[in-house]
């Protein structure tokens, strides 16, 4: 038993680079060992690529504190945990991670979420570039739209001056470097596999296996593999399961059955990235708004929304009540957070996860995007007022993420997709092919302008027009485009 739990960590692991697993995975239920320090020297040794960091540094007594809203919908355990809160395999996943830095380098932790984003801005704001060594936060887990208007007003380190941070490496989002550095080189905000809340909040698409069987359609797996999940193929299905769902055409989630249900921040806001495009494209010697016909984007846009009027509820924050409608076989694919999938399990619903459709077969990837309401990364520019502050500091922002991606990551992918007894393993495979799809445009997170919230738009007032004729993308792109523009010249201008 204790191979096969072995083999199975590695495996899943393994994901995080390659988003495949071919393997079988058994229903054991051990945590992972809390104070195992991991080494170089096995050959399968998950470990084996560690960051290039000197195990002789020595940082007793130093405490790396970390201020957090008391946002429960978007903050968990996922950044620190205390021993006697370990409650779950995640937990005790992110408690190991913090005991082998502490033991390895005698840092401690101290995590502060006392306070609501508008005090933790607050904060930001008044003691972000005065604040003594001694008494600073050294992360600041905060609203992702707000990262960027504190790079713009000068409060955020440059990630670049963390001298043992690679934010090249493959444990920190590298969409995420790619769209957030300056044009100077800087790097004011970052995000990646030191919170597992990065994938828990990505939007994904669950399917109802059920269903989908009782009409006689595989699970799309295999279309994903083959970068076939596209909406063309994805309306082929819906119509489908549409021929068997008997709902009342009520357009109410509490009462109908239909074969797809999106939300207005969800399904709506992905479509650009469906299409593989950004809001914001993001190159060496500039930066410009997205072109209202590139990647096909005029087209993309009125087609999903012509989809989206038949067949499909649209909901507004009802999630409750969509889940509910997942779980009693009334709705066969719904677009929401990967973190959803615990409410599935619990409800001993047969579900699967996929990536979001692609816009067609020549787009890279199913590409997708994270809530950019959970966590962002920012460091106070404090920090770097001390030599030995900056360098502890970044030695445990590069720790956390890559034990993120060795040990919690891993540990929660399994523990959200599984049902009983059963993991599924294909779903997991997806997890892992989301999280190396995800999009951080910085369109989306620098959101001035409005053009970023069009989707939203449209989906709103399809909602108010009762499925009816609404405005297209075009008219509503050249309202917004203009207004970007403008906006857009401070984060040119940062250093």
């Amino acid at each position: 038993m204790k191979n096969a739990i072995r083999l199975l960590s590695l495996l899943l692991a393994g994901i995080l680079l390659l988003g495949l697993v071919a393997c079988k995975t058994d229903s054991g239920n051990e945590t992972p060992t809390a104070t195992e320090t991991p080494t170089d020297t096995e050959s399968d040794s998950p470990y084996a690529d560690r960051p290039d960091i000197p195990t002789d540094l020595d940082y007793s007594g130093m405490e790396f504190r970390i201020l957090a809203r008391n946002a429960s919908d978007y903050y968990s355990d996922e950044l620190w945990v205390s021993e006697e809160n370990t409650k779950t395999q995640v937990n005790s996943a992110v408690y190991g991670r913090y005991k082998k830095i502490e033991e390895q380098y005698g840092v401690t932790f101290k995590l502060d979420t006392r306070f609501d984003e508008n005090e933790i801005q607050q904060w930001v704001t008044t003691a972000a570039r005065v604040a003594d060594a001694s008494d600073v936060y050294h992360l600041v887990a905060t609203h992702g739209t707000r990262c960027p208007v504190y790079a713009v007003e000068g409060f955020s380190a440059d990630w670049n001056r963390l001298p043992y941070v690679n934010v090249g490496s493959d444990w920190w989002s590298q969409d995420a470097q790619a769209q957030w550095t300056t044009l100077s080189g800087s790097i004011y905000m970052m995000t990646g596999d030191i919170s597992y809340l990065s994938v828990g909040q990505a939007v994904g698409q669950f399917f109802n296996k059920d269903l989908l069987r009782s009409v006689g359609l595989d699970n799309p797996y295999q279309l994903v593999r083959d970068g076939e999940w596209t909406y063309e193929n994805f309306k082929l299905y819906v119509a489908q399961l549409s021929e068997s769902l008997n709902g009342d055409d009520s357009k109410n989630i509490a009462t109908d059955s239909v074969a797809y249900v999106t939300g207005w921040w969800r399904g709506p806001i992905n479509v650009i990235y469906s299409a593989g495009a950004r809001w914001l494209e993001v190159g060496e010697d500039d930066i410009k708004v997205v072109g209202a016909t590139d990647h096909n984007l005029t087209a993309v846009f009125d087609e999903y929304f012509a989809m989206l009027k038949s067949n499909t509820i649209i909901i507004q924050g009802n999630y409750a009540d969509a889940w509910e409608a997942f779980n009693t076989k009334r709705v066969g694919f719904y677009d929401d957070i990967t973190l959803c999938a615990k409410e599935f399990s619990k409800a001993g619903t047969s579900f699967g996860l996929l990536p979001m459709p692609k816009a067609s077969k020549t787009v890279e990837k199913n590409y997708t995007f994270a809530n950019a309401a959970t966590n962002t990364f920012m460091v106070p520019v404090a920090v770097l007022s001390d030599e030995k502050t900056t360098e502890m500091t970044s030695v445990v922002l590069e720790l956390l993420a890559y034990y993120g991606s060795k040990d919690v990551l891993p540990t929660y992918y399994k523990e959200v997709l599984t049902t009983g007894s059963q993991t599924d393993v294909e779903s997991v495979e997806m997890m892992g092919i989301i999280r190396n799809s995800l999009v951080y445009d910085l369109g989306y997170y620098y959101s001035i302008g409005g053009l970023s919230g069009i989707g939203h738009e449209m989906a709103e007032e399809l909602l108010n027009k009762k499925y009816g004729e609404i405005g297209s993308f075009a008219t509503k792109y050249t309202r917004y485009a203009d207004q970007v523009s403008k906006y857009l010249n401070d984060w040119k201008a940062l250093d």
